[in-house]
C-alpha cells in the first residue's frame, strides 16, 4: 500500500484568503517525510520512541524500493537440505550454485577439510614405494655426477659413483680407451684396452721372422709359412718390417715375397746394407688363413749377403 503521513485531526472547512497562515487544506495536506538514501525505516532501539533510518547491509539489497536478496542467496534457499555433509559453490556448467561432495583422498568432517594421507604421498612423508613407481629411499643430492642404481646387498636404490676407466660428461657416459700406443709400453693404468686398440698394437700383430745366416743358393727358398690366422701387409710394409743386416751384400739384394705363388711384394738390401720394402701396385695385402708365404732369394746368387733376420707385422 502507498505510505501516507497526516495530521489524525482533518479540517473540513475551507480555505480563507490569506496564503500566509496555515489554512485547512495545508493541515490536511500529506506530510513531506526526508530521509538519506538506501535506508529503511523503522526503529532499532528496545523501548518506544521516534522512528529511525536503518541502514541495509550484509547480503541485503535496497534496489527501487524493493528490498531483496541477492540471486545467489535466493538460490541456496531453493536448493534445500543435502541431507549430508556439504560445502557450497558456483557450479559452472549449471549456471548457478551447487552442493558440492568431496573427492577421492578428501574428509570433509564437521567444518573442517582434510586429506586422507592412505596411498598418497607427499613431501617430507613416507618415500613412495617402488611399486608405486618411486625410488623407496630419501635420496639426497650427490654432489657430482652420479647413476641411481639398485643395491641388491643394501636392498635400496641409491647412487653409483663413477670413477676409474668411466666418466660422465653432460648426460654421456663413456670409458677412456687405450690407444695401441697404451697397449705396447703397458704404463697407464685408467684406459681401457678395447679390441681394436689391441689389433692396432704389437700384441695384435701376426708377427712372420724368417732369417739366413749363409749367403743363399739361386732361387733358394728361404720360408715356406702357412698362415694361421687371416692378417694384412700394410702397402710397402710401412711399420711392418723389422730387419738386421750382418753381411752387406755385393750387389744389389732383392728377396721375392709371395703368396700362394704369386709375387706381393720385394724386400731389398742395398750394398749399403740399407733395407727397403715395396708391396705390388704398393697397395696393402690380405692374407688368408691357410694361404702358404714363400720368400724366394735372387735368381742370381750374392756371394757376401748372410746373416740377415727379417721379421713381417701384419695387422689383424
Amino acid at each position: 500500500m502507498t505510505l501516507s503521513l497526516i495530521h489524525a485531526f482533518v479540517l473540513n472547512r475551507a480555505d480563507g484568503p490569506d496564503t500566509n497562515n496555515v489554512r485547512p487544506s495545508d493541515w490536511n495536506a500529506e506530510h513531506t517525510l526526508t530521509m538519506g538514501s538506501g535506508y529503511l525505516l523503522g526503529r532499532t532501539d528496545a523501548d518506544t520512541g521516534v522512528v529511525q533510518e536503518i541502514t541495509v547491509s550484509g547480503p541485503l539489497q535496497l534496489t527501487s524500493a524493493t528490498l531483496s536478496l541477492p540471486t545467489i542467496l535466493t538460490a541456496i534457499n531453493t536448493l534445500g537440505d543435502p541431507s549430508a555433509d556439504r560445502f557450497y559453490g558456483w557450479d559452472d556448467s549449471e549456471g548457478g550454485p551447487n552442493f558440492f561432495s568431496l573427492g577421492s583422498g578428501l574428509i570433509l568432517s564437521g567444518t573442517t577439510i582434510s586429506v586422507d594421507t592412505t596411498g598418497i604421498y607427499s613431501a617430507g612423508g613416507t618415500d613412495v614405494a617402488l611399486a608405486d613407481g618411486g625410488t623407496g629411499a630419501s635420496l639426497a643430492d650427490p654432489d657430482a655426477d652420479s647413476i641411481m642404481f639398485w643395491d641388491d646387498s643394501a636392498g635400496a636404490v641409491t647412487w653409483l659413483t663413477v670413477s676409474g676407466l668411466a666418466s660422465i660428461s653432460g648426460t654421456v657416459l663413456s670409458v677412456s680407451a687405450a690407444t695401441a700406443s697404451d697397449v705396447n709400453t703397458g704404463t697407464s693404468t685408467t684406459v681401457a684396452v678395447t679390441p681394436g686398440a689391441l689389433a692396432g698394437s704389437n700384441y695384435g700383430k701376426y708377427i712372420l721372422p724368417f732369417f739366413f745366416t749363409t749367403a743363399p743358393t739361386d732361387g733358394e727358398t728361404l720360408l715356406i709359412h702357412v698362415a694361421g690366422v687371416d692378417f694384412t701387409i700394410p702397402a710397402d710394409f710401412t711399420s711392418a718390417l723389422q730387419s738386421y743386416v750382418g753381411t752387406n751384400p755385393t750387389n744389389s739384394f732383392a728377396l721375392d715375397i709371395k703368396q700362394n705363388g704369386t709375387t706381393i711384394g720385394t724386400i731389398s738390401v742395398s750394398t749399403g746394407g740399407v733395407v727397403t720394402a715395396t708391396t705390388v701396385g704398393g697397395t696393402a695385402k690380405s692374407i688368408t688363413a691357410g694361404d702358404c708365404i714363400t720368400v724366394i732369394a735372387p735368381g742370381t746368387a750374392d756371394a757376401t749377403a748372410a746373416n740377415m733376420a727379417f721379421t713381417i707385422l701384419g695387422a689383424r
